[in-house]
C-alpha cells in the first residue's frame, strides 16, 4: 500500500537542486560564522579537520547539483552512481554528528543528522522505484 505523492524524475531533480543549493549556502554560511567568531581568520583554513569539512562540503553540494541536471539520463545508464552518492552522503552525515559528540560532548547536531538521514532515505526509496520503472519501460 503506497501513501502519499509519487516522486518523478523531474520532482526528484529539483530536490536534488534544491539540496546542492542549502549545501553550499550553509557553507557559506558555517565559513562565516568561524571567520567571525576566530581571533585569526586566515587560521579557520589551516586546520585540516575544518579543511576537510569545508571540503566535503562543497563537493557534497556541486556533486548534488550536477545529479539534479543529470538525473533522468543517470536513472536509466548508472543509477548506482546515484545511490552511492546519496549512502555517501549520509555516512558522512553520521560521521559528522559523531564528530561533533565527540568535541561538544552533547546532541547539538542531532536534529541536523536526523533530517539529513531521513532526506537520504526518502531520495535512496525514489532512486531505486525510479531507476527500476526506467528499466521496465526500455524492456
Amino acid at each position: 500500500m503506497s501513501f502519499g505523492m509519487k516522486e518523478t524524475d523531474h520532482s526528484l531533480s529539483l530536490y536534488f537542486g534544491f539540496i546542492g543549493i542549502v549545501a553550499i549556502v550553509m557553507l557559506l554560511l558555517k565559513i562565516e560564522a568561524t571567520y567571525v567568531n576566530v581571533a585569526r581568520p586566515a587560521e579557520i583554513f589551516t586546520n585540516p579537520v575544518v579543511l576537510g569539512v569545508v571540503v566535503f562540503n562543497l563537493f557534497v553540494g556541486i556533486t548534488y547539483l550536477f545529479l539534479a541536471i543529470r538525473l533522468k539520463t543517470l536513472l536509466v545508464t548508472s543509477p548506482n552512481v546515484i545511490k552511492g552518492v546519496i549512502i555517501a552522503s549520509m555516512i558522512l552525515a553520521a560521521l559528522s554528528f559523531l564528530a561533533g559528540l565527540l568535541v561538544t560532548h552533547g546532541s547539538s547536531g542531532l536534529g541536523s543528522f536526523l533530517i539529513e538521514t531521513l532526506i537520504g532515505v526518502y531520495l535512496f526509496t525514489n532512486v531505486k522505484r525510479l531507476a527500476q520503472e526506467q528499466s521496465v519501460e526500455r524492456k
